[in-house]
């Protein structure tokens, strides 16, 4: 059972807090079974939330959470899994991983080669047939392969699969112009432009309060300061309009209780460590606020300086 059906049984977060709870209590209970373990798919800000495991051994549950992470390699080896499996790409991608040496299985044809799962640089030499070298006419702009993850990610470095098969898959259906490889920079840049509108679409199922956040923010320049972005969201009067607009399940219990407790600029924080949980925002090192290209674009927002993502990873 996935948690997000719990929000549809009740009409507020204290009560949907409390079967959650009872939920992780059954799956606690459910440890003395050996042949029975409960999978429980919790969103980020509700793990966050500590009163949930507050009951007798809620730690162990707590303790045994895996944190579900698609690294590059592993988006990767989800696509070619998907060509080697599709009738329309198997025989073209198998050509390819032959050229550099690596052989898919024939009992199971959509099983992929260890090479393709752990390898950074076989998946680099096949992904550069499919989409070229380089993300421009020189190497100045990146090589595909790193630059789809890096734009494709959120401030908290994950990227969807889902998101990453969109881009890939607009990407494709741009193709036209016929080059050396299936797709060119050209259609990666128009589908990953397609996946972002994707990628908010899918957060706001689950945060739909999202919108209201970052419209205020729209023609500011990233990173900023705290300052400037607190003071957009006073004057649009943001923290009032997601609680009057999306009161009980859909408004974030903590803004909720900032609203109740905190002062004004307790309710900014409350809202940003919201969006931080979620990876639409970052706090960098030197306390300025930056919004990942993924939301940043479709927001209206302006990447100050022009800084190249593998820049802003090490500010």
């Amino acid at each position: 059972m996935r948690t997000s059906i719990l929000e549809q049984m009740a009409d507020d977060w204290s009560r949907i807090n409390e079967l959650t709870k009872g939920l992780l209590q059954t799956a606690l209970a459910m440890k003395s079974y050996k042949a029975i373990r409960l999978k429980i798919f919790m969103r980020p800000d509700q793990f966050e939330n500590a009163s949930l495991f507050q009951f007798p051994d809620g730690s162990k549950i707590r303790g045994e959470a895996l944190r579900l992470w698609w690294r590059p390699t592993d988006l990767y080896a989800l696509l070619y899994f998907e060509l080697l499996r599709s009738p329309v790409s198997t025989q073209a991608i198998r050509a390819v991983c032959q050229g550099f040496g690596i052989v898919p299985g024939s009992n199971h044809p959509s099983r992929l080669p260890q090479d393709l799962v752990t390898s950074e640089d076989q998946q680099r030499r096949v992904f550069e047939v499919i989409a070229g070298a380089f993300m421009g006419r020189g190497k100045n702009r990146g090589a595909p392969y790193t630059w789809m993850p890096l734009h494709l990610s959120d401030a908290r470095g994950e990227v969807s699969p889902r998101t990453f098969l969109k881009a890939l898959k607009a990407a494709a259906d741009h193709a036209h112009a016929p080059t050396a490889s299936a797709i060119d920079f050209n259609d990666i840049n128009n589908g990953v432009r397609a996946a972002f509108d994707h990628r908010l679409a899918e957060l706001q199922e689950d945060y739909p309060w999202v919108s209201q956040a970052l419209e205020p923010l729209h023609g500011a320049s990233v990173p900023a300061l705290k300052d400037e972005i607190y003071s957009r969201w006073r004057l649009a009067g943001v923290v009032k309009e997601i609680l009057d607009r999306y009161t009980g399940t859909r408004a974030p219990i903590d803004l909720v209780l900032a609203n109740m407790f905190e002062t004004d600029d307790g309710q900014m924080a409350s809202l940003l460590k919201l969006l931080q949980d979620i990876g639409v925002m970052d706090v960098r090192k030197n306390g300025k606020i930056d919004v990942p290209d993924i939301f940043r674009v479709r927001a209206g927002i302006l990447r100050r300086g022009g800084v190249p993502p593998q820049q802003r990873r090490a500010l």
